[in-house]
């Protein structure tokens, strides 16, 4: 590995078991329900779409995306839809996600 601990803290590796590490709490609190801002791997998408029809500073106002239809793999379509319209910088990384055409996604 040319630069270890880049994205996570270097360690020393050691041949046990380790106790388990949280995999939520992350961040903030999210505005929009009062709940835990994130998981290990982001904001869940269930109140991705509400954090970002907020009004305010303190709104989501741009995503990055890999690979998938996000109006189609959210849960509320009709939501989802209205939301990745209010944002300001939507970056999607997926030759064929109909997403990079633009909107609307059917």
């Amino acid at each position: 590995m040319s630069d270890p601990g880049v994205h996570l803290p270097e360690r020393q590796a050691i041949a046990q078991a380790s106790p388990p590490r949280p995999s939520h709490d992350f961040g903030e609190r999210i505005h929009a329900t009062g709940f835990a801002a994130s998981t290990a791997i982001g904001m869940p998408t269930g109140v991705l779409a509400d954090e970002m029809l907020l009004e305010g500073e303190k709104r989501v106002r741009a995503l990055i995306s890999c690979a998938g239809n996000l109006a189609n793999a959210w849960s509320d379509h009709d939501k989802a839809v209205a939301a990745i319209e209010s944002i300001e910088l939507l970056v999607q990384i997926d030759p064929w996600s109909p997403t990079r055409r633009g909107w609307p996604i059917m």
